[in-house]
């Protein structure tokens, strides 16, 4: 890893640990708190699906029938973040030099990002402003999920569908489910999280001669 990747990852892991014991903005976000108060904790992922037109449903393609990976939301600090990986990928021959196919199953098979995130009530949204993420257009726009919370259970639905290979036509809707593992209590794994964006950056380095879709410029 080179050394400006040194320093990025040092930066985002003490945002990111200075954010466990941040406080409110103002009174007046007390509101605002409390609708975001029922998400705050750590959420495993237990399933990603596509429900399509015809009333059918699969596992998304990319991340296949068992993926894996976790959601974190800090309502204090109000940033939150996302790891996902598709639990069956295949094991690259040098675990340090992965070749051109295995990095460019990267895009399809890891999502991951992190940044603001705030409730819309209004519109049962969750809406994210991203500030990591593994295309760098992507930082600094915005993403919603349309939500449905019963108990431990959270399920969201992209209020776009993801663009890639799991986009087919007669895809309806996306489905992404995850269980309450670690309620109001984030910051366990947040030195993973931080850990696995500085190696997907390390990784990214390796390879800077694929663009954001995977493809040899």
């Amino acid at each position: 890893m080179k050394p400006a990747l040194v320093v990025a990852c040092l930066v985002l892991a003490n945002c990111v640990l200075s954010s466990q014991t941040a406080g409110p903005a103002s009174a007046s976000s007390s509101a605002i708190a409390a609708q975001m108060a029922p998400f705050a904790g750590t959420w495993l992922l237990v399933g990603i699906r596509q429900r399509m037109i015809d009333g059918s449903i699969r596992p998304d393609p990319d991340m296949g029938s068992r993926p894996s990976g976790y959601l974190m939301f800090d309502a204090t600090a109000g940033q939150m973040c996302a790891v996902l990986n598709n639990g069956d990928r295949t094991k690259w021959k040098d675990a340090s030099h992965p070749t051109d196919a295995e990095a460019h199953a990267i895009w399809n098979q890891t999502v991951s990002y992190c940044g603001a995130w705030t409730v819309d009530a209004t519109r049962g949204e969750l809406v994210y402003e991203l500030g990591v993420n593994m295309s760098p257009n992507l930082i600094g726009s915005e993403r919603r999920r349309r939500f449905t919370l019963t108990g431990d259970r959270l399920i969201l639905y992209p209020t776009s569908l993801p663009a890639g290979p799991s986009r087919v036509p007669g895809s309806q809707e996306h489905e992404v489910s995850a269980e309450s593992i670690a309620h109001d209590r984030p910051q366990f794994v947040w030195a993973a999280v931080v850990r696995m964006i500085c190696q997907g950056f390390e990784v990214a380095d390796r390879r800077q001669d694929f663009d954001n879709a995977g493809v040899r410029r």
